[in-house]
C-alpha cells in the first residue's frame, strides 16, 4: 500500500493538471495493446507530464476550457490502456489514480469559473515565464531518483519522499526568482501541489515530509552515476517502485 499510495502521489502531480494546454493528442486516438504497453503509455505522458516543454500553461479562461477538454480525452486514453493492456500492480496504481484525478478536475473544469479556477488562471504567466528554471528542480529530482536505485529497498521510499519534499522548496525558490510570480501566484501553486499530493504521501511518506526534519540527513547517494534518458518521471517511477515488496513491512 506504501509504494502504490507514493506512486499515486507522483503521478498526480506530475501528470494530470490543468498545465496541460497545448498537448499534441488526437481526438479519440485508439489505443493498441503491443508487446510495448509501458512504451505506449511513455508516448502520452511525454505530452502531458509538468515542466516537460512541451506546452504552455493557460492564460486565458478559454485556454482552461481547452486544457480541460484535453485532459479529458487523454484520461480516456490512459483509461483504456490502464484496462485492456495492463495488469497487475501497475493497472491498479493508474486505475485508483485516474478516479482520483477526475475527482480533483471537477473543481477546475466548470462551466461557470469559480475562484480556484480564477486563481490558476492568474498564476498562468508566472508559470510560464518560469518554465526554464522550474525545469531544471525537475530534472535534478529525476536524475536522484535514478541513484535511489543503488540504496537498499527500505530506504528508496523514504529517499523517493524526501526528493519530492526537495523539488517542491526548489519550485518555491526559483519562483521567487520571476519577475512575472507574485507570493499570492505561488501560494496557489503550491496549494494544488499540495492537493494532489498531501494524501497519498501523508500515507506513503510518514514522517520523510517537510514537516520534519528526516530528510535532512537522507540523501541519494551522488557518486552513482545517472543514465541517460529521455523516459518521462512517472516511467522513471514505475520501473524504481514497481520491484519493490509490495507489503507494509517496509520502515518509512
Amino acid at each position: 500500500m506504501f509504494v502504490r499510495n507514493l506512486l499515486l502521489s507522483v503521478v498526480t502531480i506530475l501528470i494530470f493538471s490543468p498545465e496541460s494546454f497545448g498537448a499534441r493528442i488526437k481526438k479519440n486516438a485508439n489505443v493498441a495493446c503491443g508487446s510495448d504497453v509501458m512504451g505506449q503509455l511513455d508516448h502520452y505522458l511525454k505530452e502531458v507530464e509538468i515542466l516537460s516543454g512541451k506546452r504552455r500553461f493557460p492564460e486565458t479562461m478559454s485556454q482552461l476550457k481547452e486544457a480541460c477538454k484535453i485532459n479529458k480525452n487523454i484520461m480516456s486514453i490512459l483509461t483504456n490502456l490502464a484496462n485492456k493492456c495492463m495488469t497487475g500492480f501497475k493497472k491498479n496504481v493508474m486505475q485508483v489514480t485516474l478516479y482520483s484525478v477526475k475527482k480533483s478536475h471537477k473543481s477546475l473544469c466548470r462551466s461557470k469559473p469559480n475562484k480556484e479556477m480564477k486563481d490558476l488562471i492568474a498564476a498562468g504567466k508566472c508559470v510560464n515565464s518560469g518554465i526554464s528554471e522550474f525545469s531544471k528542480c525537475a530534472r535534478t529530482t529525476r536524475d536522484n531518483v535514478l541513484r535511489v536505485k543503488a540504496v537498499e529497498d527500505k530506504m528508496k521510499i523514504p529517499l523517493i519522499c524526501c526528493e519530492i519534499t526537495r523539488a517542491q522548496e526548489c519550485l518555491r525558490q526559483k519562483a521567487k526568482n520571476v519577475p512575472q510570480c507574485t507570493e499570492e501566484h505561488i501560494e496557489t501553486i503550491q496549494k494544488r501541489f499540495n492537493r494532489a499530493s498531501m494524501n497519498g504521501m501523508n500515507i506513503a511518506c510518514g514522517d520523510y515530509t517537510d514537516e520534519t526534519d528526516k530528510c535532512d540527513k537522507v540523501h541519494a547517494p551522488k557518486d552513482v552515476i545517472v543514465e541517460q534518458s529521455n523516459k518521462t518521471m512517472v516511467m522513471t517511477m514505475f520501473e524504481l517502485l514497481d520491484g519493490l515488496p509490495l507489503d507494509d513491512n517496509i520502515p518509512i
